[in-house]
């Protein structure tokens, strides 16, 4: 009994967990677009040859291996057609829409973080906003103490993929009320957020959302950055509603854990055939702005 009990638990969750990202995926979905052009598809080649340079020979002989099994392709027996069948619905593709975009406080942003707070009310989680548009779910525990967090980002890059940012918080959702319907209310308080902004796909920063979490930003730092329009962050961030006071503040000092659900970024397990991974190590990137003093002229001088 209990294992069809816990079997019905996961289907649900599956369910759920699609059904939100379906909904997702249409709130900024852009019209159908074309294939990417040929330098483009010779480029991200040329990124996955060279990732499983830098994979190790560990990682390399057990993609080898694959390859072997497959007939060359690198996938396991029977994937391969899979693969070519799922290739026909990615963004970009001639006659499929071309991503989805969600920037930082614009409409489809907004639809998207309203769409979710109904979802979360009507699985019958507590819902808050914090002072910069991050939405949050909780499932309270019966023991107090301190928080386990999951989620993700709600916002996107230009004709973004369906699953980025989204994956981490359908996958949240579904999880909080699959415990809850099977064993009630946990002893550790849960909860699931849908980050305002990690892109920085409109404003010249990234991880606003988890920045103004663990302190990194503050209010302060609203009025430093424009959009290509010109708007700083702090005037779309008051005119989609938020900003202001009587939101609770952003920084959290009541967290025990966080656990982000995410697309792969590379071609790992995609070539091991493993379904799940835990990150060791992920690349760090810095910015930096630059001026070159000197005097246009020709390259020869």
């Amino acid at each position: 009994m209990a294992r069809h009990r816990e079997a019905a638990a996961a289907d649900g969750a599956a369910a759920c967990m699609m059904d939100i990202l379906e909904e997702l995926a249409r709130i900024g979905a852009e019209e159908a677009g074309t294939e990417l052009p040929g330098t483009e598809r010779m480029a991200a080649g040329t990124k996955a040859q060279a990732r499983m340079m830098a994979a190790g020979p560990e990682t390399q002989a057990r993609t080898a291996a694959a390859e072997a099994d497959s007939g060359g392709s690198g996938e396991r027996p029977g994937k391969a057609e899979a693969r070519r069948g799922d290739a026909k619905e990615q963004p970009g593709m001639a006659g499929v829409p071309a991503g989805v975009t969600r920037l930082l406080y614009d409409e489809a942003w907004l639809d998207a973080q309203r769409h979710l707070e109904a979802r979360l009310a009507g699985l019958g989680l507590e819902t808050r906003w914090d002072r910069t548009g991050s939405l949050y779910g909780r499932l309270p525990g019966r023991d107090g103490g301190r928080t386990i967090l999951t989620g993700s980002h709600v916002d996107t890059v230009r004709r973004g993929g369906r699953y980025d940012g989204a994956y981490g918080i359908a996958a949240g959702i579904a999880a909080l009320d699959a415990l809850n319907r099977l064993y009630g209310p946990p002893r550790r308080t849960l909860e699931v957020v849908s980050l305002c902004e990690e892109e920085g796909s409109r404003f010249p920063l990234s991880y606003w959302g988890s920045g103004n979490l663990t302190g990194r930003y503050g209010p302060a730092d609203a009025g430093r950055y424009r959009d290509a329009d010109g708007a700083t962050l702090e005037e779309a961030m008051h005119g989609a509603g938020f900003g202001g006071e009587s939101l609770p503040d952003p920084r959290r000092h009541d967290l025990d854990a966080f656990v982000e659900l995410h697309i792969e970024q590379g071609v790992v397990l995609e070539r091991t055939g493993d379904d799940v991974g835990i990150v060791e190590a992920i690349v760090g990137q810095r910015r930096y702005a630059m001026t070159l003093a000197g005097e246009a002229n020709h390259a020869g001088t």
